[in-house]
């Protein structure tokens, strides 16, 4: 190079040096930033706060009681599990027991052509450019819906001819604007009612606990079993917002039911060899024509053998009387039990409400008026009761064992509980998330709140860790508190921010693999951000009050030490 020019830098040494300037500038100002908010407003605050811990404390127990009243008051739903829709609607067909197969058929293809209809309606709504709404629809016959299709459903179950469903397979939910719910709506309308059916309901859930409204009704006398579930049911169905209500007790096949008289005992004539004989007019190779079994007259008519190689008329050694009998009695614990159902719609109610409500006002008066009722609930209801009973004691056990290790390094009995203090904070972080987000309240939230209560115990420790270093060093209270604060403010701001920037992905997600976890994620992101900015005050409040409370009973133990020393003098020890 000219020696007018070896002076330069390389270009690309250049390049670097103004890209390091650039990031050193940024440095400078959030440095710079961050150092202002620690000398100014945090400063302020934790002067203020350590003036006055009562203030701070009330308001912190105010914040929580007024944070966990929105649940109760149902501005924050509570549902055991998500309600995560899929790309499959269905509807799942019970025709009355004994019907054919055929009138089941007939029947489904009212579905089938009822979802065409639902999807021409829809698309109307949609731009004219946009890919097809559904992808196939296909119905079985003979069987109920399963997880994993109509396949595991055929290896699985017995076939019934009263049974079918109807599976709609929509486009993707990354690729649709119409909720499944939506379809399931508009499919509901245009199927309208199926008098003829006993049960239709319809799910585009794509996970299915259980059902979010079930009761068990047990009683010794199965009509008034069956006489109070069907109030109960009218009861249900006068709940906004509960719907597909339906029992598992079905009317059951028609039967021809004897009774024996007398003179058939005389004859040598048992039950069952009656019981034989008339079946074998029904269904064996000496069958009675159609047109003499339509009637009790004509079953009456029937000649049974005797022992002895005579015959005799059937109504003359027997009863005959038609009814019915059910397909299948369902016991538990030995007891007959009747199984009530309902769905709900989130949007009016939750099944947790729902149940309140029939388990304060519609069972009670029923149960007065027969004590020999019982009543269990069981579906999605029961599994929350279970899940959250065992998670409650697990946690306790969590606490307990994360007091033990505190109170060990520091020595303390006091100080582990100002550190554990944080974490009803960030309970109330994950409350307001899950307000702001239109998000309900259940079992992967409460896994999201278990996990943040370890890391806003962390920001606690630090805090409280360098506070007793610097009182050791002879610091006053006060002052090693305000410090403590200011120093460790950095490193807990650090820690929590990058946690909630781990998360903030899921958070956002609108995918349906993410459904599932977003309320997990919420909770943890927010309730780590809310739990470290009410920390920052609480905990420096809670340790003035506590060095406060020191520095009093050392004073009563000074005014006492002289007093005891006269004593002692007096004595003459």
């Amino acid at each position: 190079l000219p020696h007018h020019l070896s002076h330069l830098p390389e270009p690309h040494t250049q390049g670097k040096t103004g890209i390091s300037r650039q990031i050193m500038r940024v440095q400078q100002s959030v440095d710079a930033r961050l150092q202002a908010f620690i000398k100014g407003p945090l400063e302020r605050g934790l002067r203020f706060t350590t003036k006055e811990p009562g203030i701070i404390i009330a308001g912190a127990v105010a914040m929580i009681i007024v944070s966990v009243a929105l649940i109760p008051a149902g501005l924050v739903q509570v549902e055991f599990f998500p309600d995560v829709e899929g790309d499959n609607v269905v509807a799942d067909l019970e025709m009355p027991e004994g019907t054919s197969v055929e009138r089941t058929r007939q029947v489904t293809e009212r579905l089938r052509l009822a979802a065409g209809r639902a999807v021409e309606r829809l698309e109307s709504e949609r731009p004219a450019d946009s890919p097809p709404l559904i992808r196939a629809i296909y119905s079985v016959v003979g069987q109920p819906p399963s997880i994993g299709g109509p396949v595991a459903a055929i290896s699985l179950s017995t076939p019934s001819g009263n049974r079918a469903y109807v599976d709609v397979r929509l486009l993707g939910a990354e690729e649709r604007t119409i909720p499944a719910a939506r379809f399931e709506q508009v499919w509901r309308e245009e199927i309208g009612s199926l008098p003829e059916a006993r049960s239709l309901t319809f799910s585009a859930s794509l996970v299915n606990i259980g059902a979010p409204v079930q009761v068990e009704l047990s009683h010794p006398d199965p009509a008034q079993l069956k006489a109070i579930g069907d109030r109960v049911m009218d009861e249900l169905e006068s709940l906004a917002g509960v719907f597909d209500i339906r029992s598992d007790q079905d009317q059951g096949l028609k039967e021809i039911q004897l009774r024996l008289r007398p003179e058939a005992r005389t004859l040598g004539l048992t039950l069952d060899e009656v019981a034989r004989q008339v079946r074998a007019a029904f269904f064996g190779d000496e069958a009675l024509p159609e047109e003499e079994r339509n009637a009790i007259a004509d079953v009456g008519d029937y000649m049974v053998r005797t022992p002895t190689g005579g015959q005799v008329m059937l109504s003359r050694i027997a009863r005959v009387s038609f009814g019915s009998s059910p397909t299948t009695i369902r016991r538990k614990a030995g007891q007959r039990i009747l199984t009530i159902t309902g769905d709900v719609d989130p949007a009016i109610v939750t099944g947790q409400v729902a149940s309140r409500e029939l388990e304060d006002v519609i069972l009670p008066p029923i149960a007065a008026e027969d004590g020999r009722l019982t009543v269990s609930f069981g579906g999605a209801q029961q599994q929350q009761a279970e899940s959250f009973s065992a998670i409650g004691r697990g946690f306790v056990l969590a606490l307990l064992v994360m007091y033990a290790l505190l109170a060990i390094p520091f020595g303390s009995y006091i100080q582990p509980l100002i550190i554990m203090a944080a974490i009803p904070f960030g309970i109330v972080g994950a409350i307001w998330a899950h307000l702001a987000m239109g998000l309900s309240l259940g079992l992967l939230s409460v896994f999201g709140i278990l996990g943040l209560s370890g890391v806003v115990v962390n920001d606690s420790l630090v805090m409280i860790d360098f506070i007793n270093e610097e009182r050791r060093n002879g610091m006053g209270a006060r002052d090693a508190i305000i410090k403590g604060a200011k120093a460790r403010f950095r490193p807990i701001m650090l820690t929590s921010l990058t946690t909630f920037l781990g998360v903030a992905p899921l958070v956002f997600e609108r995918s349906l693999q993410a459904q599932f976890l977003i309320p997990m994620a919420a909770s943890l992101a927010f309730g780590i951000l809310f739990g470290t900015a009410i920390l920052m005050l609480l905990v420096p409040a809670l340790a003035m009050i506590q060095a406060n409370v020191e520095e009093w009973w050392a004073e009563q133990r000074a005014k006492q030490l002289p007093m005891s020393a006269a004593e002692l003098g007096a004595t003459g020890d």
